[in-house]
């Protein structure tokens, strides 16, 4: 069930592990797609608008706890190339205590001070109590979110991307019955979408967790296994809280650039969700090439073989830059057409909106290619900090738009690509750096020590 990457042909490899996780990646966002298409047909555009406006916040905080599970798969990447299985079921043991407990402080924290954030960011009258409904049942359960990003990162550690696309597929059906059960039938409103979100996402942690149980012996902790190591809590908290940084801290920008869309109007908060759910589906091949790479560079790094990393690198690079240009034109051309799957075609000022920020997008399509993989290969590489910096770059070119352009809609059209902007040009300098480093630690130091940088 597992599939070494150290072996082979990269190019080969890397579109192997690629495939299952993009596929898996559209059918997790399908949550979140379809919750929109519904809501926004059935519940009407202040619905959408809620529904949407909770985005940055959920970013913020769903977003720290994914970002936690990716860097614990990283750490586990690395150790599986390096072929050291007690150091393995060992931090299997850790990633069980240290999720948990960050898991209760952060859904406690964030439940108590929801209103707070909301009144923060300026949420409009007509779409408050909306989202607040939706986002605290989010919140409420996001320890099912963590189990499902934790225990799939164990599977993509060992390079099985195939089988959490399957456990997501069927979530995914399972997320579409319910919504049209929950929203039409019962009549739950946009809690009846966040309740079908994670009850579906249950399904696939459940689905994962019996998966490595019976399939993956890598992972099946011993009793001796079974205690607090504090090199390997340090380990884990060492890459995984710069990369939960690192989403919070891009996030945090998001949250001023949504409360910026907010004061501007309900039309504007429609048309700026629809228009990134579009692009955030065009974007999903590129984030998942990105995130195929920490882990060929993961297992690589723990095998210590330097050249083959940076292939690899490169390689992804040419394919994310040919995809972005193809798909940018796509965005200019049928922006306005993608935009209506989400809006009634009545809503003419939702769809101008939508579509103008479709094209300024589109332009910018290579600039997130790049990001994507120079930013989770240096995490993949073990070097965590870097990428956590690349974030308060793109907090900055957010920041800056949404405190002196707040009022000006081409400014908030522009916000996103200026923050990737941003961050590329510090992750060109970081790349040169650690690719350098990393070439001397492989060449000087053998697997075990690359293991631990």
């Amino acid at each position: 069930m597992v599939k070494k990457m150290t072996e082979g042909s990269p190019v080969k490899l890397i579109l192997g592990f690629f495939f299952p996780l993009f596929i898996g990646n559209l059918f997790q966002y399908l949550y979140n797609m379809v919750d929109s298409l519904i809501v926004g047909r059935y519940l009407g555009k202040a619905a959408l608008a809620a529904v949407g406006s909770t985005g940055s916040i959920s970013f913020l905080i769903i977003g720290f706890m994914n970002g936690m599970a990716s860097g614990f798969s990283v750490l586990l990447s690395r150790i599986f190339g390096a072929k050291d299985e007690d150091r393995l079921r060992r931090c299997t043991f850790n990633i069980i205590i240290v999720s948990t407990v960050i898991t209760a402080v952060v859904t406690a924290l964030s439940c108590i001070f929801l209103k707070p954030i909301l009144r923060l960011l300026n949420t409009p009258d007509d779409m408050f109590q909306m989202s607040y409904d939706y986002l605290y049942i989010i919140l409420l359960y996001m320890g099912v979110t963590m189990a499902y990003n934790v225990l799939s990162g164990m599977l993509r550690a060992v390079g099985d991307s195939k089988h959490p696309l399957i456990f997501l597929i069927v979530a995914a059906l399972v997320n579409v019955v319910l919504d049209l059960v929950f929203i039409i039938v019962f009549d739950l409103g946009v809690a009846g979408a966040a309740y079908a979100t994670m009850i579906s996402q249950f399904v696939a942690a459940l689905c994962c967790f019996i998966f490595i149980i019976v399939k993956v012996p890598e992972y099946r902790i011993r009793r001796s296994d079974a205690r607090i190591n504090h090199s390997d809590v340090y380990g884990l908290c060492g890459m995984g809280i710069p990369m939960a940084l690192q989403f919070s801290i891009t996030a945090i920008g998001s949250i001023m650039i949504q409360s910026a869309m907010n004061g501007i109007g309900t039309d504007f908060v429609a048309a700026a969700t629809a228009s990134g759910k579009v692009g955030n589906l065009i974007y999903m091949p590129m984030e998942s090439l990105g995130i195929t790479m920490a882990t060929y560079c993961g297992q690589n790094l723990g095998a210590g073989k330097a050249d083959r990393i940076f292939y690899g690198v490169r390689m992804a690079s040419w394919m994310n830059f040919i995809y972005s240009v193809v798909t940018g034109a796509i965005m200019f051309f049928f922006g306005i057409s993608l935009a209506s799957v989400f809006v009634d075609s009545s809503e003419t000022a939702v769809l101008e909106y939508a579509s103008d920020y479709l094209k300024i997008l589109a332009y910018c399509n290579p600039i997130l290619a790049y990001l994507y993989i120079f930013r989770n290969s240096v995490q993949g590489l073990g070097y965590g900090a870097p990428a956590m910096l690349c974030g308060i770059f793109e907090l900055v070119g957010r920041g800056v738009i949404a405190t002196v352009f707040a009022t000006q809609v081409i400014a908030i059209y522009l916000s996103g690509p200026i923050a990737w902007l941003l961050a590329d040009i510090f992750l060109f300098f970081v790349y040169r750096v650690v690719k350098k480093r990393v070439r001397i630690l492989c060449s000087s130091t053998g697997n075990s020590a690359a293991v631990n940088v």
